[in-house]
C-alpha cells in the first residue's frame, strides 16, 4: 500500500528554497506563530503589491504583522530592519503616477485626445495643461 504523504508545511517550503510566494501563501492558510517568517512574509506582500494583487498585499501584511507580535513578546527589538512599508508604497504610487503621465504624454505627442486620468498621489486626476503646441502634466505631488 503506498504511504501519503503530508502537505509540507511553510517552514519546510522555505527551508527547501521555495519562493516567498510560495511560502506566504501556505502561511496564509496555517494558524500559529510564524515570527520566522516576517521578512518572507514582507518580500511577498511587496511582490504582490507591484503586482497589483493589493488585497493579496493586505493580507500578508496583516498575517505578517500578526506573526511579529510572538517575537516582539520576546525580543522588543527584533524588527527594526525590516523596511519601511510607507516607503514602499509611496513609492508604488509614484510610479503609478509617472506611467499615467507618460501615457498622457504619449497620448498628446500622437495628437490624440489627452486621456484624463487618475493621480495615483492626489484625490483627483492628473492635471494637463495645453498652450499650442506645448503642454505641462502634473501631479498633486508635483512641485
Amino acid at each position: 500500500m503506498p504511504t501519503r504523504r503530508a502537505i509540507p508545511t511553510a517552514r519546510e517550503l522555505h527551508e527547501w528554497g521555495e519562493p516567498a510566494s510560495t511560502v506566504a501563501a501556505r502561511l496564509l492558510d496555517e494558524p500559529g506563530p510564524a515570527d520566522w517568517a516576517v521578512s518572507v512574509l514582507w518580500r511577498a506582500a511587496e511582490e504582490s503589491s507591484c503586482a497589483g494583487e493589493f488585497d493579496r498585499a493586505s493580507a500578508l501584511l496583516r498575517r505578517a504583522l500578526r506573526a511579529m507580535q510572538d517575537g516582539l513578546a520576546r525580543e522588543p527589538t527584533s524588527y527594526l530592519g525590516l523596511p519601511n512599508v510607507f516607503d514602499q508604497e509611496r513609492g508604488v504610487r509614484r510610479l503609478r503616477t509617472a506611467l499615467a503621465e507618460l501615457r498622457q504624454a504619449i497620448a498628446f505627442h500622437l495628437r490624440r485626445p489627452v486621456p484624463e486620468l487618475r493621480d495615483a498621489l492626489g484625490d483627483g486626476v492628473l492635471t494637463v495643461e495645453i498652450d499650442g503646441d506645448a503642454a505641462t502634466f502634473r501631479s498633486a505631488d508635483s512641485d
